[in-house]
């Protein structure tokens, strides 16, 4: 006659593989979900210039990631002026504070007016500020 595990060591053997499996699982989906609980928070500093150059517009701004992640700008447009372009391929936030410059090629803004500024990123946000165009 055979003889088999007694019935309290198969439960700690299942017990014991139950828990081991849910700490694979829980490593596996926080490492490619790792980033799920991330913000983009962007301060914007009150010292930004907007300003004409030679038939081109010129932005100059001060920002300060104080999310949780890096940012990753995919466009800066200027209500109707156009879209900013920037002479680095990506601009990329991140943790602390950095200046932003990019240009509209052709356009003028007026002196004096108020401009709507959205700041567009990677991870889908949008941030809006007013900056006033100086000569």
């Amino acid at each position: 006659m055979r003889r088999a595990i007694s019935p309290m060591i198969a439960t700690y053997f299942l017990v014991l593989v139950a828990v081991v499996a849910g700490a694979a699982a829980f490593a596996w989906v926080f490492g490619i979900w790792g980033n799920l609980g991330a913000t983009e928070t962007l301060r914007i500093y009150p010292n930004a210039s907007l300003y004409n150059v030679e038939g081109s517009v010129h932005l100059s701004l001060l920002v300060k990631n104080t999310g949780t992640r890096d940012i990753v700008v995919m466009s800066i447009e200027i209500e109707g002026v156009g879209t900013c372009v920037s002479h680095e391929k990506m601009i990329r936030i991140e943790e602390g504070i950095r200046k932003i410059s990019c240009r509209v090629a052709r356009g003028a803004v007026k002196p004096g007016t108020l401009y709507l500024i959205k700041l567009r990123t990677e991870g889908g946000s949008t941030f809006q500020f007013i900056v006033r165009a100086s000569d």
